[in-house]
């Protein structure tokens, strides 16, 4: 799992906003399945595979994407969030 955290820092996220919601932080929300934005549509993730899901309810999803990146850290914040994880895992 280090290796993957340092993958992470070593990306260049210049077309890429990348949330991390640390541990602990109440969430307004619970997504009851996972969930891709990609712009405005929204990739759902099942069991079996993945559903494309129509504009209105794309909707729906990015207005919960909105919610649960109000919470989330970015940037630089996202950044010291992985680096301390990484050392944890290496300490």
């Amino acid at each position: 799992m280090a290796g993957q955290l340092d993958r992470l820092l070593a990306l260049n996220l210049d077309n890429v906003t990348l949330g991390i919601i640390p541990f602990g932080v109440p969430l307004k929300l619970t997504p009851i399945s996972d969930f891709l934005m990609l712009d405005d549509r929204a990739i759902v993730e099942t069991p079996g595979g993945e559903i494309h899901v129509g504009d209105a309810e794309s909707a729906g999803y990015a207005e919960d994407f909105g919610t649960l990146m109000g919470e989330a850290l970015t940037g630089p914040e996202a950044r010291r969030l992985i680096a301390g994880a990484a050392a944890g895992l290496r300490a």
